[in-house]
């Protein structure tokens, strides 16, 4: 099976191509290079006219001519997965008031709290049935010197605390995230594919040339910028098609109140 009918199996299955476009179009440009690539390198390798010399010259050319398509993908996956990330750090516990000297006195007494404790007990103040978000905030943020959890026992923690108070929201999140995982898969198969039909011989030698060859100026990362928001813009109308009319038309009296705030906060 190809690398784009296994990629559009995976998209469908995930229902991803209607919820995210800005993902799917990533993952579909990358897909679209290296198909192409490989195409024309089964092409050049089997051309009766050319000696080693010329397909290498002819393979130069070609990844040449691909390198800009894939780098964009690439791009897109970092500002999609950068976007996801933000999201899920947002439900975190509030970061303490550091400029408050009691709330930040407090907040050190429970790290140091949790660090004269054994494992065990940490478990259950971390994720036990009733948990002080204070405390899971000492751990997630105060060095582990000082509060001697694990950065295992950090992870659960902080992974319980979505589930328990931010399920839906953090599915949503996680399932963006395999999206871009997927986009994230392909680009990384187009650029190999880049790096042996170049036949770059290092690493160092590849980057240097994707750097000379592929770097875009502020117009083409302005354009790029401005197509992710337009497919963002698009999954999200999308996905709010779904919900009752009721919900829709409070969801666009929210949408309209923020963006009078921010257009007042402009001027």
């Amino acid at each position: 099976m190809s690398l784009q009918m296994t990629l559009q199996e995976r998209l469908t299955a995930g229902g991803f191509e209607e919820k995210y476009p800005a993902a799917t179009t990533a993952a579909a440009r990358a897909t679209a290079a290296y198909e192409q690539l490989r195409a024309k390198r089964d092409a050049i390798s089997g051309h009766p006219d050319l000696n080693e010399n010329g397909k290498r010259k002819e393979m130069r050319k070609v990844v040449s001519e691909t390198i800009n398509q894939v780098e964009s993908s690439r791009r897109a996956v970092e500002r999609g997965r950068a976007a996801v990330a933000a999201r899920r750090a947002e439900l975190r516990p509030e970061p303490i008031d550091k400029s408050n000297v009691a709330d930040a006195m407090l907040h050190v007494m429970l790290g140091q709290r949790l660090g004269e404790v054994p494992q065990g007990e940490q478990a259950q103040l971390l994720f036990g049935d009733q948990v002080d978000v204070r405390v899971l905030a000492a751990a997630l943020e105060l060095p582990q010197v000082l509060t001697r959890v694990t950065p295992e026992l950090r992870t659960r923690a902080e992974q319980v605390h979505l589930e328990r108070n931010f399920r839906p929201l953090l599915a949503q999140i996680e399932d963006e995230g395999a999206a871009w995982e997927l986009a994230d898969a392909a680009t990384r198969t187009a650029t190999y594919e880049i790096y042996e039909v170049g036949g770059f011989s290092s690493q160092h030698e590849f980057a240097n040339w994707v750097k000379a060859t592929a770097t875009p100026d502020q117009k083409q990362l302005h354009r790029e910028a401005e197509e992710s928001a337009k497919l963002e813009a698009e999954g999200v109308f999308g996905q709010a098609l779904k919900i009752p009319v009721g919900e829709r038309i409070a969801l666009v009296s929210k949408l309209m109140e923020a963006n009078t705030k921010e257009v007042v906060g402009r001027t």
